[in-house]
């Protein structure tokens, strides 16, 4: 019979192997664990120990047997140490090693119990976390699931990748949604306003709620109060050099067109005209092309638009533009002919070519009214004010004289002995000396007001355009103005449209690398710019920006109102900049800086020398171009090797003339074998400097003997171009 393991005889017998190992040890069996194998001899010996018949048994009530008892257990006296297989571990020679004995000071210990505990929190907090947030996941996706809870609060605005996040959707899904809406040229990254984020957001069913800075709350309108009549606003247009100002100085009676630099108009002027049958406020306009959205915003804040033409010299480009800008404003045009005294006038052409520009005259059928005038000998001049005064009537213009003021800037500037102060257009309500006015990013109280002619005035009603001075920066043109209740109310909207425009302006951080290398080498001229009107910085900006010299470009670094200063010429000196001055003057200190850091200052009046100036150092950037220019031509007849000397090519010169040191190009049957430079020049063994036609010699070519007859040698000369066109010799 084969053997037997110690837990299969268990398994057997019923009993667990390690009673069963025990009842073999007692036997004497040398037994160690439950895989010890048995004989047949022990096997059945521990099965008779085991499995022994009972000594008792049972019996009924008569004494009858009726059945065995269980048998009783061996009587357990004690235990005995059962021996086991000792384990052998590699370290254990060092575990027992006794550690060193290390001194630890109280930060020690400190550092030790936190780390115990940082520990044991986030073991805790690990164990939990995978439940929690399934608990998290499958509240949120139920709660997604309710309608009411389908709404995204912003501040005002969100960018789209954002959005669609909060969406759960890509930005690629919601921007392929705003084309389908209209709202095209979207990207990730750009922030979109409040209305645009609703739009997108109702296409997934969602909901968007602006919880961002209201100004409405802040700023209270005039009121439905009782509507007044005012004075129309009328805005001047038209070409440069067609007669806008003079036509102003011959309604006021002033010379203004004379004091203007160049003859042109360069920056907003506002007056009131006082008359029987009405006052007119008017605002005059640039016509150069530079001032482009200026005359925008005088449109902008107009009721009337009268275009100025020439009548000797037509409708020009800013003529076309300065009728864009009528009808985006949506008001009406009267067109006064001007320059009808000249020579070559003839008003008829005028007319033909408004009709192209659906400028159509009453007495052709059509809705404009035009006025034939001369501004010079003031004839026609009171018939196009009575037609002023007849249209604004039947406009029937009204505004509330009580409440708040609200306006719009027409220019903002830095006045000596005044400060920041900003030419506005009253609007609406009544502004006085006092009241705390928020003027685009500027705000103050109202210190002095001054009208149209310079004098004080304690308030002013709609139709009323007023210099004020007490703000703490000039305003930029265009920007809305509004009373406020008080400083604090001022002071958040002045910070809350800071912040806005920060968000608006700040650049995306990722670069693309195509745009990285493409203008990593290219050339930029630094430019500071100081002006005394802050809408001529931005049309100083508009002109430089248009500027066409290669691949060089402009780089506006600072633009500020007032002179220049030495903090301006330490600026420039810094990043190598052209301090540009447009109508203002720099001080005596920033010249001095100027001279020792060698800083150019250009100063000017006239916007477009400005821009000439600024054109000519551009230049200065450019790379030089060359030229080939041919100095002469030698035909080779004849080939002679000359000791010490080499092979030299004996010839005529056909045309112009050879000279030492020329740069040459060998040319056989139309091609080029070789370019260098020409080695020593003779004539009967005598050197010489320069060959002319018609004479022989012979040459050398630096680098190249291998002439054969017929060869022709070519010698030219590089010319570098200047930027200006001039030529000059170059190696």
């Amino acid at each position: 019979m084969s053997n037997i393991r110690i837990y299969q005889l268990a398994k057997e017998l019923g009993v667990s192997p390690k009673s069963l190992q025990i009842a073999a040890c007692n036997l004497g069996f040398d037994v160690r664990s439950h895989m010890n194998s048995l004989d047949a001899a022990q096997a059945d010996a521990l099965r008779k120990t085991v499995c022994a018949p009972p000594s008792r048994v049972v019996r009924d009530e008569r004494g009858v047997i009726v059945g065995a008892a269980p048998a009783r257990g061996p009587k357990i006296l004690g235990f005995i140490k059962v021996p086991t297989r000792t384990k052998t571990r590699r370290d254990a020679g060092r575990r027992s090693a006794p550690k060193p004995t290390v001194q630890i000071g109280r930060a020690s210990l400190r550092d030790a119990r936190e780390a115990k505990v940082r520990n044991k929190n986030y073991r805790n907090a690990a164990r939990g976390r995978t439940a929690r947030n399934r608990r998290r996941l499958r509240a949120n996706h139920t709660a997604a699931m309710r309608p009411e809870n389908r709404v995204l609060k912003i501040n005002g605005s969100i960018r789209i990748d954002a959005l669609a996040h909060a969406m759960a959707t890509t930005a690629a899904q919601v921007i392929g949604t705003g084309w389908r809406l209209g709202l095209t040229h979207l990207r990730p990254q750009q922030r979109v306003d409040a209305a645009a984020a609703r739009t997108l957001a109702e296409a997934f069913d969602w909901g968007i709620v602006d919880v961002g800075f209201n100004e409405a709350v802040f700023v209270r309108s005039a009121g439905e109060m009782t509507l007044d009549r005012r004075a129309p606003v009328v805005t001047v247009m038209g070409h440069v050099d067609h007669g806008k100002t003079s036509l102003l100085d011959a309604v006021r009676n002033t010379r203004v067109a004379q004091g203007e630099a160049g003859g042109i108009t360069q920056h907003i002027g506002a007056s009131r005209l006082v008359r029987e049958s009405g006052d007119i406020i008017f605002i005059d306009t640039p016509g150069h092309e530079a001032w482009a959205a200026m005359r925008g915003r005088g449109a902008a804040a107009t009721d009337i638009v009268v275009l100025v033409v020439a009548a000797d010299d037509g409708v020009m480009p800013t003529t076309v533009e300065a009728i864009a800008h009528a009808r985006s404003a949506d008001v009406p045009v009267v067109v006064a002919i001007n320059k009808m005294d000249a020579p070559g006038a003839d008003a008829g052409r005028v007319k033909q070519q408004l009709m192209a520009h659906d400028l159509v005259a009453e007495e052709f059928g059509g809705d404009t009214s035009f006025c034939e005038l001369s501004a010079l000998t003031g004839d026609g001049v009171e018939a196009l004010l009575e037609t002023l005064t007849l249209t604004a009537e039947m406009m029937d213009l009204r505004a509330p004289q009580e409440g708040r003021a609200r306006g719009t800037v027409l220019e903002g500037r830095i006045r000596k002995g005044h400060g920041p102060t900003c030419t506005l257009l009253v609007q609406a309500g009544t502004l006085r000396v006092g009241d705390i006015l928020v003027a685009g990013g500027a705000w103050g109280k109202v210190r002095r007001l001054l009208d149209d002619q310079g004098k004080p005035v304690e308030c002013a009603g709609p139709s009323t355009p007023v210099t004020v001075i007490g703000l703490d920066a000039p305003a930029r043109a265009g920007e809305p103005a509004v009373v406020v209740r008080d400083d604090a109310a001022a002071r958040r909207i002045h910070e809350h449209r800071i912040v806005r425009a920060r968000l608006s302006m700040a650049p995306s951080n990722l670069v693309r690398m195509d745009e990285y290398l493409r203008n990593r080498d290219a050339k930029v001229l630094p430019i500071i710019i100081k002006a005394g009107v802050a809408g001529s910085i931005e049309a100083l900006a508009h002109v430089l920006d248009g500027l066409d010299v290669g691949d060089v470009s402009v780089d506006i670094v600072r633009t500020g109102l007032g002179a220049v200063t030495e903090g301006d010429v330490k600026l420039a000196a810094a990043c190598g900049a052209v301090v540009l001055g447009f109508n203002v003057k720099s001080d005596r200190k920033a010249e001095a800086a100027a001279r020792g850091s060698g800083v150019a200052i250009e100063t000017r009046r006239v916007v477009y020398e400005l821009a000439d100036a600024v054109q000519q150092r551009m230049m200065t950037l450019l790379d030089p171009v060359f030229e080939e220019r041919p100095l002469g031509t030698l035909v080779v007849r004849q080939v002679f090797n000359v000791t010490k000397t080499g092979t030299v090519a004996g010839g005529r010169v056909t045309d112009g003339a050879l000279g030492q040191g020329a740069q040459v190009r060998v040319v056989r049957e139309g091609a080029v074998l070789f370019e260098g430079e020409l080695g020593s020049l003779r004539v009967h063994k005598n050197d010489v400097a320069r060959v002319g036609v018609g004479r022989e010699c012979g040459v050398t070519v630096a680098g190249f003997g291998a002439f054969a007859e017929g060869d022709r040698i070519e010698a030219y000369e590089r010319v570098q171009v200047v930027a200006d066109g001039s030529r000059q010799a170059g190696s």
